[in-house]
């Protein structure tokens, strides 16, 4: 059975959390408002492609090599232990360098951000490859990836200033409970 529950939890703590799309997406929403959004969705088409590609890649993987499900749990299991680590060491939100926010930025970056890949190919080998077999469920589940980061980039957009002030005056909880969650979801890869 799909455990959607962990899935869903992994993928909040993994675009969620602050990092070079979310960053930009706050600092866009500081300088432009909701014109900032061009950036975003330039991010939601680059990390379909990168996802696709990552779903092609491991899809190959797991069907030549079938030892690979196994030996993608422990480093999945293990990336997310190293998120919380670095969750747990994160300090400020603020004054990080956006960029320039427009779509073909937002685009691009997708290609060139390890956290990107590295996380799409954690989610479609622990969660997405062990529980769908056709195509199409393949596909629109990888899809509900960048969709999913879509929405968690747009809350950061739409709260500019605002979300950021939050996050530096509870700072060390937030990184906190995103560490715990994360450690929750690889023991539960892990098990």
């Amino acid at each position: 059975m799909f455990p959607a529950g962990d899935f869903f939890l992994y993928c909040f703590t993994s675009f969620a959390t602050p990092g070079p799309n979310t960053l930009m997406a706050l600092e866009n929403g500081r300088r432009k408002g909701l014109r900032g959004i061009w950036l975003n969705l330039g991010m939601l088409c680059g990390l379909a492609v990168v996802n696709l590609l990552c779903l092609v890649f491991a899809k190959v993987l797991f069907d030549a090599l079938p030892v690979f499900q196994p030996v993608m749990k422990v480093i999945g299991a293990g990336y997310m232990l190293y998120q919380a680590y670095k969750c747990l060491r994160r300090r400020g939100v603020e004054g990080k360098d956006p960029g320039k926010g427009d779509f073909l930025t937002g685009f691009a970056m997708q290609f060139m951000n390890p956290k990107v890949i590295l996380v799409g190919l954690s989610i479609l080998s622990n969660y997405i490859l062990p529980h769908f077999t056709s195509v199409p469920a393949l596909v629109g589940m990888t899809l509900l990836l960048s969709l999913q980061a879509f929405v968690y980039g747009v809350c950061w957009l739409l709260g500019g200033a605002a979300l950021s002030r939050f996050l530096s005056r509870h700072e060390k909880a937030a990184n906190v409970a995103m560490a715990l969650a994360l450690v929750y979801c690889a023991w539960r890869i892990a098990r």
